[in-house]
């Protein structure tokens, strides 16, 4: 189907640049879905300007279908019911971005991701702009890792509301309150229209403007005197660590909704390849990842250190004003519910390192340590099985994301960590 028959027909046209584009007007888009051949044939010849995989399966390819699988990352379209598709959605229109066409504004529509939220966060946004491909990652044979940075639904709405105070009204007031703070100090660089960068310093904070505040100076003073952690931090700047496999995110979460960071810094960690402050560094991009997620805002992140082949060449990396530093930014800076620290697999030297780590720990941050060497059922009492590999006793049946299948997911984000990166306090 040729650019201007598409548009003739009033159904969907594409911006130049390859952007989804859905004309409100499409007559697919407001009556029941009824799997004609011809818009499968459509779709086909349309997506491969931009999204060449994106129907390569699936039994709808009805304008809202299409337009959900684009927003969500996913390479299949949902199924549709007689009269309306099983998520939900309402007919749509979306946004032309060519040039010499006027932008077209984006419709509250009930999906999981909603539009009009990403519209206010630009570095967020721009992620349903990206190829599709960059954007989620296939582990296994049918699951699709990507980054949720759609809006909290369902059971973490009301999780939200009872751990964090999160109600339409405390959200409203906290933004506006939290806005007002931050214009007073000229200092600092803070993209205040960008709610969903609000909401990462606000939701940890229960929603108090002033506890938000003061946790962002924390956050972006921590970034200014610690130069060695934050310094130009983006996924292509760390690529050897990417390399070692170190650190990785289960792909699933746990039964609570967290994600789950491991970190293998024994037996896989080189020291002669990899730094200390590398693996730091490496902490920092992947938890920049998470804050950004409203569902890991309000769930949280559990730890799992796994410490098998932990040896003294390792052990003599650590030194008090590294801990110091550690400790400091997850109690007082970071923007992040830690749930839980769960160590596996150390041997008895693993204790000279608690040992420097222990004295600048608050008594919140110890009780969330936990201890489990090689006894299996003693982890399974804080993470479902489910969410976890059979080497820790679980029953996650996905292989682990290797290093170099999170680089090429995190590397096309660039942008957005150098986005970041311009925000805080500048160095006079």
């Amino acid at each position: 189907m040729s650019h201007a028959s598409a548009a003739e027909n009033n159904e969907l046209c594409d911006g130049t640049d390859g952007r989804l584009f859905i004309h409100s007007s499409a007559p697919h888009a407001q009556k029941s879905c009824s799997h004609q051949q011809r818009h499968t044939d459509d779709f086909e010849n349309w997506f491969e300007l931009g999204y060449p995989e994106l129907l390569s399966r699936g039994n709808c390819t009805c304008v809202c279908c299409a337009a959900y699988s684009a927003l969500t990352g996913r390479l299949q379209a949902t199924d549709c019911t007689e009269v309306r598709c099983q998520q939900s959605h309402s007919p749509i229109s979306w946004r032309s971005t060519g040039p010499k066409k006027e932008k077209v504004s984006v419709r509250e529509f009930e999906l999981p991701l909603r539009p009009r939220s990403l519209a206010r966060a630009p570095q967020l946004y721009q992620l349903m702009t990206d190829k599709l491909e960059s954007a989620s990652l296939l582990i296994g044979d049918n699951f699709w890792l990507r980054f949720e940075i759609e809006d909290i639904e369902g059971e973490c709405v009301e999780k939200a509301r009872k751990e964090l105070r999160e109600t339409e009204e405390n959200r409203s007031t906290g933004i506006e309150e939290l806005r007002e703070l931050i214009k007073a100090d000229k200092d600092l660089k803070f993209p205040i229209e960008d709610e969903g960068r609000l909401l990462i310093f606000l939701r940890p904070c229960k929603f108090y403007a002033a506890s938000a505040y003061a946790l962002i100076r924390r956050y972006y003073q921590f970034r200014l005197k610690n130069p060695k952690v934050y310094h130009e931090l983006k996924p292509t700047s760390e690529k050897n660590l990417f390399e070692q496999d170190i650190i990785t995110v289960l792909p699933k979460r746990d039964a609570w909704g967290r994600r789950i960071l491991l970190i293998e810094s024994g037996a896989k960690w080189n020291t002669s390849l990899c730094t200390l402050d590398e693996i730091f560094r490496g902490c920092a991009l992947f938890l920049e990842a998470a804050m950004v997620e409203p569902k890991t805002q309000v769930s949280g992140v559990v730890v799992i250190l796994d410490q098998a082949g932990l040896s003294l060449s390792h052990v003599m990396q650590f030194t008090p004003g590294f801990a110091r530093a550690v400790v400091q930014w997850v109690q007082d800076c970071l923007p992040v519910r830690l749930k839980g620290v769960h160590i596996v697999n150390q041997p008895y030297i693993f204790n000279m390192i608690f040992a420097v780590f222990k004295p600048f720990m608050q008594e919140k941050l110890r009780k969330r340590i936990h201890f489990h060497g090689t006894n299996r059922p003693s982890i399974l009492k804080h993470i479902n099985p489910e969410a976890l590999p059979e080497r820790y006793g679980g029953k996650l049946d996905l292989p682990d994301v290797t290093g170099e299948q999170w680089y090429s997911l995190m590397a096309p984000r660039n942008k957005d960590y150098e986005l970041i990166n311009t925000y805080g306090y500048i160095k006079e």
